[in-house]
């Protein structure tokens, strides 16, 4: 890599970090140590230096560093954009981050949020953290007391975290201590600092105002007294990131198999294609329309099912319909994570005893809708940690009336409730994670072509989409890629066969 430069780390189960250091006087500091101590190899770049930042991360995962340039300084520092675009390129294909202070604001604007001068002032020295609802379950600060302590050396703050980003951690100057968004996590304040280096940083805030000096020196005596607490709940932070890179490393996952089944040419697998490559999937996508056997037996890991124009009773037109909920009775024998999408989840449903009404009088569900998570979604590992107000783009004519006995309702829809269900190891969603804007004006058009009254409705819906896209992205993004862990999960569960372990 152009720029880079190794810094040593243990070889003990390694992993990689880039590392980005915006400010010569804001280095790793002691969090090199407790990175290197978990197996971390560290690879840093300096942008002040004229060093390029990378536009894909190479690496296991990623930590942006502290600096006294604002985050919005761009036109001093064109490079924060190029800082802010590898966060989005991590979060993309579920690499861990972690920004730290000026990272952790960059992070924040990365993915739409606000971030200005500070309100009230310099926040300097020691802040006790407080842990909000479901942190302590957080991968990055569980295991830490709340409130637990921390240094702060900042003047702005994150003033609006970004749309479904989760807030962690609250401060009683600043609120905006921790979030997490999918991958990536932000923190305001400095885990990496020692009180000598908050010495070293105090000076900058005398040169700027001299009548502080007495209180920051106090601020800095604190930190000495604190100092064992601290490094104990910092170290913990290091500890646990090097740990979250680790577990979402694909050198430390098992390789996957996932069968896709296209039921119509229009409902192509669009960004579902790419969500899967970019996770490393081995995809099989079968096209029965085309004359493509629908297997009578699952021979990979994990079965998805698309939409299309057709119903889910209309095996006298399309027979192969009865081999694809053969093929969900057979997933459901052994155990494998399904996913039915809308046409898929219809058909889901109708296999297993559900029902399915034709044309539903509640009318057309076309555009982005809201999901909100039932207490069972919450906790349900396809949708636990996604956004509260979760937003994807639904196309359908018939509506699921009846779910199927024992099963559960994840997500519900104002217009159509039955949005998310679970069934066993196999989900139906109603609406479909995988369409873009493009891909909606085309099922648009075609839909127009025989139902004229709609043009205007979908012309708008259209419209709402394409301003609603970058939202849309991030929520159904997350959702395949749960999906795809959860294939994995089962995969690791698995008994090894008898051929796997003995010669």
């Amino acid at each position: 890599m152009a720029g880079a430069h190794r810094v040593h780390g243990s070889q003990d189960a390694p992993i990689s970090l880039l590392v980005v250091q915006p400010d010569a006087r804001c280095d790793l500091d002691r969090f090199e140590g407790w990175l290197a101590a978990t197996g971390a190899q560290l690879h840093l770049v300096r942008p002040y230096l004229g060093e390029r930042v990378p536009g894909r991360l190479d690496e296991d995962g990623l930590v942006v560093l502290g600096g006294a340039i604002s985050s919005n300084d761009d036109s001093d520092a064109p490079w924060l954009e190029d800082i802010r675009a590898l966060f989005r390129e991590a979060i993309a294909v579920g690499k861990a981050s972690l920004g730290i202070c000026l990272g952790g604001q960059l992070l924040a604007q990365a993915l739409g949020g606000d971030v200005a001068t500070g309100r009230n002032g310099l926040e300097v020295g020691m802040t006790e953290v407080m842990l909000r609802d479901g942190a302590d379950a957080d991968p990055l600060l569980g295991g830490l007391p709340s409130p637990f302590p921390a240094v702060n050396f900042h003047y702005d703050e994150i003033v609006d975290l970004p749309d479904g980003a989760e807030w962690l951690a609250d401060g009683t100057r600043y609120p905006h201590q921790a979030f997490r968004f999918e991958s990536a996590w932000g923190v305001q304040f400095h885990p990496e600092i020692t009180p000598a280096r908050l010495r070293s940083w105090n000076t900058i805030a005398e040169d700027l105002d001299p009548s502080l000096a007495e209180d920051l020196e106090e601020r800095a005596r604190v930190f000495d007294r604190r100092d064992d607490d601290v490094a104990a709940a910092m170290r913990h932070v290091a500890e646990n990131f090097a740990n979250e890179v680790r577990r979402r490393i694909t050198p430390g996952n098992p390789a996957i198999r996932i069968v896709v089944i296209q039921p119509d040419p229009i409902g192509t697998p669009a960004r579902l294609g790419e969500w899967l490559d970019e996770a490393g999937v081995d995809l099989t996508l079968i096209r029965p329309y085309r004359g493509e056997a629908v297997p009578p037996r699952l021979e990979a890991d994990g079965l998805i099912v698309l939409g299309g124009s057709m119903n889910a009773y209309a095996e006298g037109d399309y027979p192969w319909l009865a081999d694809i909920k053969a093929l969900y009775r057979q997933a459901a024998e052994v155990d494998h994570p399904v996913l039915g999408i809308c046409l898929g989840a219809q058909m889901l449903a109708t296999t297993f005893g559900g029902t399915v009404v034709l044309d539903d009088p509640t009318g057309p569900e076309t555009g982005v809708v809201n999901v909100d998570w039932t207490d069972a979604g919450r906790k349900d590992p396809l949708t636990a940690g996604l956004p509260t107000s979760f937003r994807s783009a639904a196309f359908h004519f018939d509506g699921i009336a009846k779910l199927p006995p024992g099963a559960v309702l994840l997500g519900t829809g104002a217009r159509y409730p039955n949005q998310v269900f679970r069934l066993g190891a196999a989900t139906g969603v109603q609406f479909h994670p995988e369409c873009y804007p493009g891909l909606f004006r085309r099922w648009g058009d075609d839909t127009v072509a025989g139902r004229s009254d709609l043009e205007a409705s979908l012309d708008a819906a259209h419209r709402d989409f394409e301003r609603e896209d970058p939202e849309v992205l991030r929520n159904t993004g997350a959702l395949i890629r749960n999906f795809v862990e959860s294939v994995r999960d089962a995969v690791r569960r698995r008994p090894a066969l008898l051929s796997d372990v003995c010669p």
